[in-house]
């Protein structure tokens, strides 16, 4: 009976191949839950937005009630979306954490000599959710978690920059500094697993030219090591972010003081 898996015609040793790696068809999949309150949370920016222009279409006469009707709905939107990021990282942390049979399966590709070793490197340089990343166009995660699922990817210089350039929107506006955190969403679950997946083979080039006596072995700890994931950083970089962004905010909008 053929079992779909296939194996050495020399050394009968099992070949991971793209139809049957890492599959898991068991995997529960929690991004339902973040995902709606990211809708909820951006409904709820867009519809206290138009009730505000609606309440004050000139900027002058202004409907109470509306206008009451619009921050209810604005703060319920906050609420959101403070719920929003805990939970985001909670399922980050349960949808990444790799079962034991998941370890094995990618350990299996990564060790089998047999396979490539270009794509070895790869998949132990990205090491969870490799062929999530490297087979699917769209990155859910970094649409739900934007600049910091590119942190957790440890790519810190670029979520740096994106991070400097949200936290300057500080000055001008909340709406505009979620418009600007929406959009980076958008383009980063775009372009996210294409540009990571270049960054990783720029990367492993530069294991590889730094350590051009290493064995494939050394070479395969080496991007394990230098790749992956770091939630730790992510986690102090969030906080620390979170409190200057709202330190910022509260200073432009006169509640506190110097």
């Amino acid at each position: 009976m053929d079992s779909g898996e296939t194996f050495c015609t020399k050394c009968g040793t099992k070949v991971i191949t793209n139809n049957n790696q890492f599959n898991n068809p068991n995997k529960k999949n929690y991004w339902f839950v973040p995902a709606l309150l990211f809708i909820g949370f951006i409904t709820c920016f867009i519809v206290s937005i138009i009730i505000g222009i609606i309440a004050s279409p000139t900027g002058n006469n202004i409907n109470p009630i509306l206008n009451n009707i619009s921050i209810i709905i604005y703060r319920l939107g906050m609420l959101l979306g403070l719920l929003l990021i805990p939970s985001l990282f909670i399922i980050l942390y349960i949808s990444n954490k790799n079962t034991p049979e998941e370890k094995e399966e990618l350990n299996d590709y990564i060790n089998n000599k047999n396979n490539n070793i270009e794509d070895r490197l790869l998949a132990a340089y990205i090491g969870k959710n490799y062929q999530k990343i490297s087979q699917k166009k769209v990155s859910i995660p970094a649409f739900l978690l934007s600049v910091f699922y590119i942190l957790y990817r440890k790519l810190y210089i670029q979520s740096l920059i994106i991070l400097a350039i949200i936290l300057a929107s500080a000055f001008l506006s909340t709406y505009i500094s979620i418009i600007i955190f929406f959009t980076i969403s958008i383009i980063s679950a775009i372009i996210f697993n294409k540009l990571y997946i270049k960054y990783s083979k720029k990367q492993i080039e530069k294991i590889k030219q730094q350590n051009s006596s290493a064995s494939k072995e050394e070479l395969i700890k080496k991007c394990q090591k230098n790749g992956g994931t770091n939630i730790i950083v992510m986690l102090i970089v969030y906080f620390i972010f979170s409190y200057l962004f709202v330190t910022i905010r509260m200073l432009t909008m006169g509640i506190i003081h110097y």
